[in-house]
């Protein structure tokens, strides 16, 4: 039986390498890049779908907010283009929760201890997603501004957060004058 397990679990594994979008591998970064160029530096010239929730004005500066895990190591290009780039320091167990969550969405309302994460589920995020950020996190360190560790933002406490973002656009806003 165990062997049987094993072998299920390395299947797993493999199947998730293949579809996984937890890797820069598979993503489409170029189009990715064309994209933020666009938005940052021609925003009219963006399709009608990425333009729904936005308006354009071109008297007004464009800030873009994206997030992403992986942001600050796909490439220099698409890291220069980020304004603010804030980076989230986070344990396995915290980021494995957070990414369940939304997966399911499962409502606030509902504890951390009330949530019960199958073992499969535990087992991509851990052996996939978690090895690929490691893999990374140094470069995504290095290319942050700020940094935020776990215990400043636990609990959804995100005042030390605002005023940091609250502070750089600031900073922005004046020099683009």
């Amino acid at each position: 039986m165990q062997l049987r397990r094993k072998i299920n679990v390395l299947v797993q594994y493999i199947s998730w390498q293949i579809q996984s979008y937890e890797q820069p591998d598979c993503l489409d970064i170029q189009g990715f890049l064309t994209l933020l160029q666009q938005i940052k530096h021609n925003p009219k010239t963006i399709t009608a779908y990425h333009r729904q929730e936005m308006s354009v004005d071109e008297n007004q500066d464009i800030y873009v907010i994206i997030e992403g895990f992986l942001l600050f190591a796909l490439s220099d290009q698409i890291t220069n283009l980020i304004d603010i780039r804030i980076f989230f320091d986070s344990t396995v167990a915290e980021c494995r929760m957070r990414r369940y969550r939304r997966r399911k969405k499962i409502l606030d309302t509902i504890s951390d201890e009330q949530v019960i994460i199958p073992d499969d589920y535990q087992q991509w995020f851990d052996y996939l997603v978690w090895k690929e950020y490691l893999k990374r996190r140094d470069l995504q360190i290095k290319n942050a501004e700020k940094i935020f560790h776990w215990n400043e933002y636990q609990q959804k406490q995100y005042r030390q957060l605002d005023a940091y973002i609250d502070q750089r656009l600031k900073e922005m806003t004046k020099d683009h004058k």
